[in-house]
């Protein structure tokens, strides 16, 4: 069948088999049975806040977070999208939209810090490298590395004003699977 051929059907399954990893909530036992016969519903209002409430929770620390810490945060609005978009049917489209639109952004934002982290690490490791060339290689190349340094540090605060900014937004906005 073509259907089951397309992006589209393979994005679906490698979103709900992260959720199914991710979550825990088929776990043998009593507890995975009690959560087999959830309503879908109940499930996806359940799953929804637990994971909201951990983004929520490790994203109001941004002004004292790292790169490191950053890229996590990343991971993990990336994660509350993709489990957004797989309950996405389940609600009305307008409160899942915005929602998720506030996910992208975010997720943008928290990409620029990332390529900026990435490009000052690759930019150390290349002047790492150049220690060995000719002292007119080394000179042009320390130059053009801190013409790159100054730029991806002018990237990188711009971004995190942005995150403050894109952060607050996500934050004051309403979930749309009806919690808190």
């Amino acid at each position: 069948c073509q259907a089951l051929e397309t992006a589209r059907f393979t994005t679906l399954l490698l979103r709900f088999g992260l959720m199914l990893h991710d979550e825990g909530w088929i776990a043998p036992g009593a507890a995975g049975v009690a959560a087999r016969e959830e309503r879908i519903g109940v499930l996806a209002g359940r799953l929804l806040e637990r994971r909201y409430r951990k983004l929520r929770r490790f994203g109001g620390r941004d002004a004292a977070l790292d790169g490191g810490e950053l890229h996590r945060l990343r991971i993990q609005a990336k994660r509350m999208r993709y489990l957004s978009e797989f309950f996405r049917p389940l609600y009305p489209r307008k409160a899942t939209k915005s929602f998720i639109g506030h996910l992208a952004e975010l997720q943008e934002v928290l990409g620029a810090v990332q390529d900026a982290v990435v490009g000052r690490e690759r930019l150390a490791g290349i002047e790492a490298e150049a220690g060995a060339a000719a002292e007119t290689e080394r000179l042009a190349l320390a130059r053009a590395g801190g013409i790159v340094t100054g730029w991806l540090e002018s990237r990188t605060a711009a971004s995190l004003d942005r995150l403050r900014d894109t952060w607050k937004r996500f934050r004051r906005g309403p979930v749309f699977w009806g919690a808190e």
